[in-house]
């Protein structure tokens, strides 16, 4: 909810996603977008829907600016439905269609459900090998004689 708050979260190596509440959605600014670009900007489907109709379009307008702020400093974005029942549920695809109207490609806004959360998983299991020391440091076996 606060600059604060991210900034600090975006230091913790345990930190892989960032999602801002759509009701106080701010627009990103560049020097923040430097500072927390290590970890994955989340956008929640399912808040987008659910704030009144007039408001829709104002938070249309600032997603779609903190996205173009998060693409130019390589920020990974994944987009999650939210839902809170069976009803709620959108297809990827659903989803992914709404990512184009913020201005991602048709295969960037298909990683958003696809490869972005995938390469997360796959860094937090290199994390849990026992040759994992830190990031970009591993333990090489001491070969034998």
């Amino acid at each position: 909810r606060s600059i604060a708050v991210t900034r600090q979260a975006a230091k913790d190596r345990r930190v892989d996603l960032l999602n801002f509440p759509i009701q106080n959605l701010k627009f990103l600014r560049k020097i923040d977008a430097k500072l927390i670009s290590n970890v994955t900007l989340e956008v929640i489907f399912n808040s987008i829907i659910k704030i009144e109709k007039q408001m829709i379009p104002k938070a249309i307008g600032i997603l779609k600016q903190n996205i173009t702020l998060a693409r130019k400093y390589n920020m990974p974005i994944i987009g999650s439905s939210g839902a809170t029942n069976l009803l709620e549920m959108k297809t990827p695809r659903d989803m992914a269609a709404f990512f184009q109207i913020l201005g991602l490609s048709v295969e960037e806004s298909l990683n958003t459900f696809s490869r972005n959360p995938h390469a997360i998983i796959e860094r937090n299991k290199s994390k849990l090998n026992s040759e994992y020391i830190g990031d970009g440091i591993r333990l090489i076996p001491r070969r034998r004689a």
